[in-house]
């Protein structure tokens, strides 16, 4: 008796299928742990920049002049595809501006784009206090909101 070596197409459909499968089960697992990833970044980019403020007014007396240029930039990551817009405002929302730089308090607004644009707006004030949540617009920062998305 002569033995066949190799694999039937049967066999061979059967492992395309079963990696199909494996396949679909883990890129949207993936797919969320790369945004994850990125949000981290990005919250850990926007600390840098608190401390870039913090900075800045000890050298300064004050926040005024300052911009989104002076602490670090508006974009994220500063290379590649942009995933974050961030801007820096005033207790009342107000982008801040050179002219109108006066003021005692800032938020930290990262506003998501391209492939996290769903992802919801981060935030980060001069109090310390922080907010996420999952595709929301805008920020309800308060003493209990934090970056976990509850």
């Amino acid at each position: 008796m002569k033995y066949k070596y190799g694999f039937t197409l049967i066999e061979l459909m059967i492992v395309v299928a079963i990696i199909a499968i494996l396949a679909a089960i883990a890129y949207p697992s993936y797919q969320k742990y790369v945004k994850r990833t990125n949000r981290a970044n990005v919250q850990s980019y926007m600390i840098e920049m608190a401390n870039q403020l913090a900075k800045y007014k000890v050298v300064n007396g004050s926040y005024r002049n300052v911009t989104i240029v002076n602490i670090g930039g508006a974009n994220y990551p500063k290379a590649g595809e942009q995933l974050y817009s961030i801007s820096v405002r005033d207790s009342n929302g107000q982008l801040l501006t050179a002219a109108n730089a006066n003021v005692a308090t800032w938020e930290l607004r990262a506003v998501p784009m391209g492939s996290m644009e769903e992802d919801g707006d981060i935030c980060l004030n001069s109090e310390g206090q922080k907010f996420w949540e999952h595709r929301a617009s805008g920020c309800d920062l308060t003493p209990t909101s934090n970056w976990d998305g509850r």
